[in-house]
């Protein structure tokens, strides 16, 4: 699968999820100092949920590092700036590439600005972790408070640990004491290895905002009404058949990305499928070639990755799916494979 594919499906997705519902190295910059006890091993459904507040909502500069372990095992780390103004306004830009393993950053070039430019909203909304639906956190996951604090950005933090019931992996929130905010996350798979984290380096909560350029959804969407709607699509999606353990149906979407690009990209199908704080998407388009017409029927999936994001892609009844997420491959492939 191309990365120009990948990308222009990343950045059709931009345009909708900000209506969505709510063994490695652990991170140098985390420094832990005991003294709290903590509640360890206490079933989310037992303990009341963090009342965390997300950084693009609230009014702030935040300077971060994320890094991700990409698919030969090295560690990529990006450097991000988040800018947001409290009303639900935001805007994320990249500062400093260290990809392969590599010590130092470099500034980044054309491409990874514009890689930034146009998949904002994808990343804040979608890469980045938070507590999407409380009740189906509990119903899937333990919640624990770790003992003892951590210093991040120079702010004390509390940490609160997620841990998937079906062995999906967890996830570790780095929580400002004074005022909530999320300050950092670490996801871990199954067997306990790194897959990603984030970490605030500095932080600045009244920045000046009058430079900023606000992230801007590239595409308009709507509510998917069923078949009424499919003359918008051009045909009808496939039903989404398999849900992973612990995930269930969510919102259904249209993006209307011909509004946009014309008939060059096609409008596509969306559909999210969520545990409460991972979510998977399923995007569904019409293929066409050059002259027109449908693109015949290929059996084979194709696979890439991007940040620690993995996309399935494959033909299902002459129609370009495409399953996005950060499970394990099998998980997306059995949910691709199940539609056909």
């Amino acid at each position: 699968m191309s990365f120009a594919r990948i990308g222009s499906v990343l950045i059709l997705l931009s345009a909708v999820v900000g209506c969505l519902p709510q063994g490695s190295r652990p991170g140098a910059r985390l420094s832990y100092t005991s003294g709290q006890s903590g509640n360890i091993g206490v079933g989310a459904a037992a303990l009341p949920l963090a009342d965390f507040v997300y950084p693009e909502d609230a009014t702030l500069r935040q300077d971060r590092t994320y890094e991700v372990v990409d698919a030969s095992g090295n560690l990529d780390r990006y450097r991000e700036i988040l800018w947001a103004d409290g009303t639900g306004q935001f805007s994320l830009e990249i500062a400093g590439v260290a990809e392969d393993g590599l010590p130092s950053f470099s500034a980044p070039d054309a491409f990874w600005q514009s890689s930034y430019l146009t998949r904002q909203r994808y990343l804040v909304h979608y890469r980045d972790f938070r507590i999407h639906n409380e009740n189906q956190v509990r119903r899937n996951y333990t919640w624990s408070e770790l003992p003892g604090t951590t210093t991040m950005a120079g702010r004390n933090c509390s940490r609160y640990l997620a841990e998937s019931v079906y062995s999906l992996g967890s996830v570790e929130f780095v929580m400002d004491q004074q005022s909530k905010l999320i300050l950092g996350w670490i996801r871990r798979d199954g067997a306990g290895n790194l897959v990603c984290q984030m970490s605030t380096d500095a932080l600045n909560e009244t920045p000046n905002l009058s430079g900023v350029v606000w992230s801007q959804a590239i595409a308009p969407e709507q509510e998917y009404n069923g078949p009424p709607d499919d003359n918008l699509l051009g045909f009808s999606p496939n039903p989404v058949i398999y849900y992973p353990a612990g995930f269930s149906h969510g919102v259904q979407r249209i993006i209307l990305s011909q509004v946009t690009y014309g008939s060059q990209i096609p409008n596509l199908h969306l559909e999210v499928l969520r545990d409460g704080l991972v979510n998977i998407m399923v995007a569904q388009q019409l293929e066409v070639i050059g002259g027109g017409g449908a693109f015949p029927e290929i059996i084979i999936a194709r696979e890439a990755e991007i940040g620690g994001i993995r996309v399935m892609e494959g033909d299902v009844q002459s129609i370009r799916t495409y399953v996005i997420g950060s499970l394990p491959s099998q998980e997306l492939l059995a949910v691709l494979g199940a539609m056909n």
